[in-house]
């Protein structure tokens, strides 16, 4: 068992529109965080996460996710999963949880145009 508290986070900036608070578990099979949306993300293209499935869930506010030909709404209390492989970008005004199987790292994130 292992906890982390707020103090040991670390918070990446994630371009003008989104912040996330990482709980570095160290954990190769499971990453969690919380990430604050203001906006569109990323501010231009899409993300995709091509080796990361994210597992999400709404603790306040509402929006969007869009893919090419896809767009889901959500708010509060909504779960959402983003496969792996998936290219899409927020927009809104939310707080997620964010729950990814692998652990997320940032060099398989990519930002398309």
């Amino acid at each position: 068992m292992k906890i982390i508290s707020s103090s040991e986070t670390s918070i990446y900036v994630n371009g003008k529109c989104c912040e996330t608070t990482q709980y570095d578990f160290n954990n190769p099979n499971v990453g969690f965080a919380i990430s604050k949306i203001n906006g569109r993300y990323p501010e231009v293209g899409f993300f995709v996460n091509e080796d990361v499935q994210e597992l999400i869930y709404v603790l306040e506010g509402s929006g969007s996710l869009f893919q090419k030909n896809n767009t889901i709404s959500f708010k509060k209390g909504d779960g959402i999963l983003i496969d792996k492989g998936e290219a899409c970008y927020w927009e809104g005004d939310c707080r997620v949880i964010t729950i990814c199987c692998p652990e997320w790292y940032e060099s398989q994130h990519k930002l398309l145009k």
